[in-house]
């Protein structure tokens, strides 16, 4: 009778042991990885909570990168709409400068300042056209040099835009948040067409004689008027985007928000209390101490142990 006693104690001890040296094994790993379970399926009945928070978390993060690189996409049309604006500024000063009776530098102002025109019409942002093709492909600006805005002499201000911009294509577009997109920029018709109605007054009366004619003193003074027009629409295009970045900013922040508290209930699926489980750890260690010893005692038993008492 002592014999099986022994042996039903043993087997039930050895069975302890296994399942507390699991348990430690377990923890061990939490305490390594800072994780409750190495899989979703592992977590039991959280599993579903925790996928929908992860996935929930990963949208949003997803929607935080593009409105980053959206960000710096603005920042830069700003830049750009500067440019063109300061263009103007610098042309205006020049042609005011008419009456000085040399108009070679004159000439060559003008030339300068639609090369500068053309180079920021045919901006890009990591490789993609800021100002956008037209429809049917091709460069956003067509023309390449202010003589080629001279051979639109005769056309209609419509007509001499579907030859320098071709069909305009609006704007573009960004999802910067679960359901909410974004119109941002504007093609090259658009920002570009009232600056491009001063180059062509310009064009038509080149080269410009020393001095002036009275017509082409007329067509300078016709320009600078053009020009003030132009910069009324790249400032309404310029406020546009600003009113885009404080939106993104406004965006971006509620997504910061999102993001914190998803990570924390993600985190309270997953993560392990690491005090919890290296107070566990030593509470199985000591289990294990004590099942090892009375292992050890159980496996000294015998029948003669027994008739020697």
């Amino acid at each position: 009778m002592t014999r099986v006693s022994s042996n039903s104690i043993q087997q039930s001890t050895i069975e302890s042991i296994a399942r507390a040296q699991e348990k430690m094994a377990s923890l061990q790993l939490q305490l390594a990885t800072g994780k409750k379970a190495n899989t979703y399926r592992d977590l039991g009945a959280d599993t579903t909570k925790t996928l929908t928070a992860r996935t929930a978390l990963d949208r949003t993060q997803a929607f935080q990168g593009a409105s980053k690189q959206l960000t710096n996409t603005l920042n830069l049309y700003d830049i750009k709409f500067g440019q063109l604006n300061t263009l103007g500024d610098n042309l205006k000063s020049e042609l005011a400068q008419k009456s000085d009776g040399n108009s070679a530098p004159l000439q060559t102002a003008v030339e300068q300042a639609f090369t500068e025109f053309r180079s920021v019409l045919l901006s890009d942002d990591a490789g993609f056209s800021m100002f956008l093709p037209p429809k049917g492909g091709g460069d956003a600006f067509k023309l390449t040099a202010l003589t080629d805005a001279a051979l639109l002499a005769g056309e209609t201000p419509e007509q001499a835009d579907d030859r320098a911009f071709g069909t305009t294509t609006g704007n573009n577009s960004a999802l910067v948040a679960e359901g909410v997109s974004m119109a941002y920029g504007a093609d090259a018709r658009t920002t570009g067409s009232q600056m491009l109605a001063a180059f062509r007054t310009i064009a038509n009366e080149l080269p410009l004689s020393s001095p002036l004619t009275s017509a082409q003193s007329s067509a300078i003074d016709a320009a600078v008027s053009q020009i003030n027009q132009a910069q009324l629409g790249i400032n309404a295009l310029t406020s546009q985007n600003g009113a885009n970045v404080a939106r993104l900013e406004d965006i971006n922040d509620l997504a910061n928000r999102r993001t914190e508290t998803l990570q924390l209930i993600v985190s309270s699926f997953e993560d392990a209390n690491i005090p919890e489980v290296a107070s566990k750890i030593s509470q199985q260690k000591s289990l294990l101490e004590s099942s090892y010893a009375l292992f050890s005692q159980l496996s000294g038993l015998s029948l003669v142990n027994y008739l020697r008492n």
